[in-house]
């Protein structure tokens, strides 16, 4: 996913992989392109880990609901 911010470009992915206990992990990236890039990337980083820090326990939640079953991170 591409979105323009400040006249820079960011660029969002998500890697999702197994691990060896059959759990999966995702991780996120986010990258930013142009002039002031430097300047945007610390700002930006830091709100998107704060949303993280927020969204991944909740979603993690949601999908043991669902499941019935509970986190070995909890």
């Amino acid at each position: 996913m591409v979105g323009p911010f400040l006249g820079s470009q960011i660029f969002y992915d998500h890697i999702f992989s197994a691990n060896e206990r059959g759990q999966t992990t995702v991780r996120f990236a986010v990258d930013v392109a142009g002039l002031a890039g430097p300047l945007i990337r610390g700002i930006f980083g830091r709100i998107y880990r704060k949303n993280l820090d927020r969204a991944v326990p909740l979603l993690i939640q949601q999908i043991e609901t669902a499941a019935g079953t509970k986190s070995l991170f909890v």
